[in-house]
């Protein structure tokens, strides 16, 4: 999957529109920053608005995976299959990433809390 033409893709189509990255995002429920993201190849639209995007785009969610308008093209299943998988893949892997990167704060507090409280108790016996 190529975010920078999915970026130049969602980019076009939104302007196709007369809308600003504010009113996309307003009317898909996302922020301004994550629209601007995937316009600049950062990232991809997480597979839960998908369908509401490519509704106020007025593309397909593959074209919109593909980056580019489908027209009068014949398209194996298989792959148009392949590239909801990969997109798929991708939204599943920022997810995994998202409650690591939670997970692990919340594991460190305590912990972090547990070694101030015993150089707290090591100074306090030491005088």
């Amino acid at each position: 999957m190529n975010y920078d033409k999915i970026g130049e893709f969602i980019l076009k189509k939104r302007k196709d529109k007369n809308l600003t990255q504010k009113g996309l995002a307003s009317k898909i429920g996302v922020t301004e920053q994550a629209v601007s993201r995937w316009e600049r190849g950062l990232g991809c639209p997480d597979v839960s608005i998908l369908e509401v995007l490519v509704k106020e785009l007025d593309i397909s969610i593959l074209e919109l995976l593909k980056g580019r308008k489908i027209e009068n093209e014949v398209m194996k299943v298989t792959e148009a299959d392949d590239y909801i998988k990969e997109s798929l893949n991708v939204s599943n892997k920022m997810i995994k990433d998202k409650i690591i990167d939670k997970a692990s704060k919340i594991i460190l507090l305590p912990i972090l809390i547990i070694i101030y409280r015993l150089i707290n108790t090591v100074k306090s016996t030491k005088n």
